[in-house]
């Protein structure tokens, strides 16, 4: 082996600035300059969204936390002022879609499963506008799996029999190797004449589960090398000293004694090698090597260590030469070490993965264990690294682990947004990584920087100036525009739109979020806009138009319809597999056991029907609950009427009496109050309020209608206080705008806003009727709460009441703090 001389020679230790004072022509500097000017017009964010669950079963409600930071570090996202979520199945069918508002850090959401959803696989995904510049990967997609509650219920009563789907991608152990792809990664990216040289593998099988092997390498002549085997989850390496000349193959021993050889990468005499040598707590060694026809000629090269876009470390040196690195310069999570040679351009790279001390973040219960319906108090403390309370941002889900199986090692917030997110590839059992109990986890750690790539940005395209342009504009808050034509048809060029809301402004948390007014004039096309709005779902506007001949009563206005990004859900990379089938139905068995039959079932005696399959009268997907009353397009039609307020009559408890809607069992007080008692009217999934409700009915033309939904009673439960006087939801063929609605000159509309979400309801068992209920309390999340704040004395407490089966329940708190640390921390409550 070739004498190493250590040459150490650090122009600069750089922690979170860039600072170079360097001539202009120091090539160290202009590559830092093309980074610094990379993350400067092309900022990046990251998303991770927190759920109460990964399954869920139709007519629940998905509780979410979205925490969208920037990627450089970690802090709050200023960049992008709408973030958009979707529920999405098969096919990218789009099942809701919701617009998050992170300005005010309003990112806590719930989506309601309706009964009649499908049973199967759904995806949860998260995105700013920004994020469709880059690689659909950066897009946050969490699979979760939707169950029937009609297929419970059938168990219940004894109609069905509860299987799980036959689909597997279980690990197999298969005798033939011609099922295993592996791939062999000189560190650094090159192996040199008599250097020592490390090669990591990685192997799978056709399915994509990773595949333990063992073998040996060997050189064309048939000599023995070194032995190998899988270190971890189909990762390992091994370490050798090529000779120039020869060439090299691993060969790998099945079970049954079959050999099967891949060639290696060959020798590179015009190579950089770049190693890590050794590590610890406090400083990573590596070795630059050259090969033979570079070294011996005085050649120069450059180390940068860089992490999330900010310069930590950098070096130069000549021939080969060897550099201590301290961890400290470093912020927590993967680093990049890149070696440049004289001609600025990356010759060999290795990433690494810095680990520092984590906040103390303390989750306390006032006793150990539980009895049925009892007070359950959390106190949460929280100090940072140097003993300072630690605020933030945080959310936390308390779930039955009988029901909700809480998997070790599964993705979390810190695994997502530190590790998983930057890295090419499918990453199995990520919380392994940073479990301090396993012998196992730093080693197979940095087994992952050796065979995983870095996938957020390379050097080539930082230095060339080639990297994505920016296709999608910056985004502002909301927007509502619209069209001005004059009484006969003509652009209303010039005329004036005023748009006064009943509550809306340029931020939930300031005192103009409240009645406003702002003015627009239209363009030469008669176009209007306003920018930068702040409102929720359920926001009432109106556009009145003048000129200078003042209020035109008779001009004619239209409001664009909201349009949402598209979005391919089959370019994002999924996480879904067995172990999410295997947790649900197991789930399905326990409710099996312990859920009562639904109380509005009636069992029927069979009846055989045969036929000609009827088609569906209405879209069953975006029926809210299978019990409501139903009014479909061919019953409106029948009626031949202009009023859709008159269809309302064809469900059961529906009348109007004075120009009010009222709904049997919510009628509560004189029908001359107003509309205080009024039905809750939701269009298209958004709820329209403030109002009269039957002009709004009638506004909606009853061509357009797939069907109505009537709700009352506790079927009108999830819409909360809301609900109380029942709920109408229209449905149309196409999403409506809801324009037209013509007061005194406005123009009335509602378009969707800032998803605002619903509260999580938990039980009050300090009333003794509710402690005494015989109604069985099964509840599988047991606790949520999205919008946790821990303020500036670091400390925040919370309470729920338990549930009636005895069992061990999962306290799960993510978040961020206002500094960037990433917190996960998890506790076992005993319900016994």
């Amino acid at each position: 082996m070739k004498q190493l001389t250590t040459r150490l020679a650090i122009l600069a230790t750089i922690i979170f600035c860039f600072g170079f004072k360097t001539p202009g022509n120091d090539p160290i500097e202009n590559i830092v300059r093309k980074l610094v000017d990379f993350y400067t017009h092309f900022p990046q964010e990251k998303i991770y969204v927190h759920t109460d669950k990964p399954f869920y079963i139709t007519g629940e409600t998905i509780w979410f936390r979205a925490y969208l930071i920037n990627a450089s570090n970690h802090n709050k996202s200023t960049i992008s002022n709408k973030l958009f979520v979707y529920l999405s199945g098969a096919n990218d069918s789009v099942i809701m879609r919701l617009v998050l508002n992170p300005v005010d850090n309003n990112l806590n959401g719930s989506i309601h499963i309706p009964d009649s959803l499908h049973e199967g696989g759904y995806s949860i995904t998260a995105f700013t506008s920004r994020m469709l510049n880059y690689d659909r990967k950066f897009i946050f997609r969490k699979d979760i799996f939707i169950g029937s509650k009609k297929k419970i219920e059938d168990a219940v009563a004894g109609k069905a029999t509860l299987n799980a789907p036959a689909k597997s991608i279980a690990p197999t152990n298969a005798a033939g190797d011609d099922s295993l792809d592996i791939r062999f990664l000189p560190e650094g990216g090159n192996m040199i004449n008599g250097t020592e040289s490390t090669v990591g593998f990685i192997a799978t099988r056709k399915n994509g589960s990773a595949a333990s092997v063992e073998g040996y390498v060997k050189n064309d002549k048939g000599n023995r090398i070194v032995s190998f085997n899988t270190f971890y989850d189909g990762m390992g390496k091994f370490t050798f000293v090529p000779s120039s000349g020869r060439t090299y193959y691993a060969v790998i021993v099945s079970k049954s004694g079959k050999e099967t050889s891949y060639a290696l990468p060959a020798i590179n005499n015009f190579a950089y090698q770049l190693s890590v040598v050794d590590q610890d707590q406090n400083n990573i060694k590596v070795r630059i090597s050259l090969g033979d026809s570079l070294y011996g000629k005085n050649m120069q090269s450059f180390l940068l260590a860089s992490s999330y876009g900010k310069v930590c470390f950098a070096s130069r040196g000549r021939d080969m030469y060897e550099v201590s690195i301290p961890k400290d310069s470093f912020p927590e999570g993967i680093a990049k070490l890149t070696l440049f040679a004289d001609e600025n351009l990356p010759v060999s790279e290795r990433l690494v993965f810095i680990k520092h001390q984590k906040p103390t973040v303390d989750i306390q219960t006032d006793q150990s264990k539980y009895a049925a319906r009892q007070l359950v108090q959390i106190v949460i403390k929280s100090k940072d690294n140097n003993g300072f309370p630690l605020s933030g941002d945080f959310s936390i889900a308390v779930t039955d682990d009988r029901a909700v199986p809480v998997r070790h090692y599964q993705e979390n917030i810190y695994t997502k947004l530190l590790l998983t997110d930057d890295l090419k590839g499918y990453i199995s059992d990520p919380g392994f990584y940073f479990d301090d109990k396993q012998p196992k986890a730093n080693d197979a750690l940095d087994l992952l920087m050796l065979t995983h790539g870095w996938s957020r940005y390379t050097w080539n395209e930082i230095l060339q100036g080639n990297y994505a342009g920016s296709k999608i504009e910056p985004d502002s808050a909301l927007i509502i525009s619209g069209t001005i034509h004059t009484p006969s048809g003509q652009p209303g060029k010039g005329y004036f739109a005023s748009l006064y809301g009943a509550q809306w402004g340029t931020s939930f948390l300031y005192a103009d979020y409240q009645k406003g007014i702002a003015a627009d004039t239209a363009d030469d096309l008669g176009r209007f806009k306003f920018r930068d709005l702040i409102y929720s779902d359920s926001t009432q506007f109106y556009v009145a138009v003048s000129n200078n001949k003042g209020l035109q009563k008779n001009a004619k206005v239209s409001v664009d319809k909201v349009t949402w990004p598209a979005l391919n859900i089959q370019e994002i990379p999924s996480s879904i597999n067995d172990s999410l089938y295997k947790d649900f139905y197991q789930f399905l068995m326990l409710e099996k056991s312990v859920t009562v039959p639904n109380p509005k079932a009636v069992e029927l005696a069979p009846v055989n029907i045969s036929g000609v399959k009827k088609a569906p009268e209405f879209s069953d997907k975006r029926r809210i609950d299978q019990f409501s009353s139903i009014i479909t397009a061919a019953q409106i039609d029948k009626l031949s009427t202009q009023k859709l307020s008159d269809a309302l009559y064809l469900a059961p408890g529906v009348s109007i009496m004075n120009g009010h809607i009222r709904i049997q069992g919510h009628m509560t007080a004189n029908l001359s109050s107003g509309n205080a008692n009024d039905p809750l009217l939701v269009v298209d999934g958004v709820a329209m309020e403030g109002a009269d409700l039957k002009l709004l009915i009638d506004n909606i033309p009853p061509n357009t209608v797939d069907f109505i939904e009537v709700l009352k009673g506790t079927e009108a439960g999830i819409y909360g206080v809301r609900g109380a006087s029942g709920v109408i939801s229209v449905n149309t063929r196409k999403e409506l705008a809801m324009n037209g609605i013509t007061q005194d000159g406005k123009q009335v509309f509602y378009i969707p806003g800032y998803h605002v979400s619903r509260e999580f309801y938990v039980p009050k068992y300090d009333v003794p009727d509710n402690s005494k209920s015989v109604i069985a309390d099964n509840r599988t999340t047991i606790y949520w709460k999205g919008n946790l704040k821990i303020d500036k004395s670091g400390f925040t407490n919370l309470s729920f009441y338990t549930s009636d089966p005895v069992t061990e329940y999962t306290v799960v708190l993510e978040g961020i703090s206002n500094h960037g640390e990433i917190i996960h921390r998890e506790l076992k409550i005993s319900r016994n």
